[in-house]
């Protein structure tokens, strides 16, 4: 039998009043994980407006990925961890020099 993967969910909502969709969010990818026997081994709950690799959510998340935490990030959207396409190359390539994948359910 295989070892479970490990993953780390984020969610990310840029207004704070908007909680229910980040309660959506998380739902789904929990539902998601579970259906497909990963381990979920951290969970980002972030109110940022910032979309940037400088915000606490995203230093503490690159943070996980280069101390080799997780197999795989789970996310809805690329959008919800950067919007800016060449912040989330950059992003990308920090996952892919960890082995670190990122999967989307949208």
């Amino acid at each position: 039998m295989s070892e479970q993967k490990k993953v780390w969910i984020y969610s990310r909502i840029s207004e704070p009043d908007k909680n229910e969709l980040l309660s959506y969010q998380i739902d789904l990818l929990t539902e998601y994980a579970h259906e497909n026997n990963y381990a979920i081994v951290g969970l980002t709950r972030a109110f940022d407006s910032e979309k940037n690799l400088e915000s606490i959510f995203m230093q503490y998340l690159i943070n996980s990925i280069v101390s080799e935490f997780m197999d795989c990030i789970l996310v809805y959207s690329t959008t919800r961890l950067l919007v800016d396409s060449e912040k989330f190359e950059e992003f990308e390539l920090i996952c892919r020099m960890h082995n670190v994948s990122i999967i989307t359910i949208k």
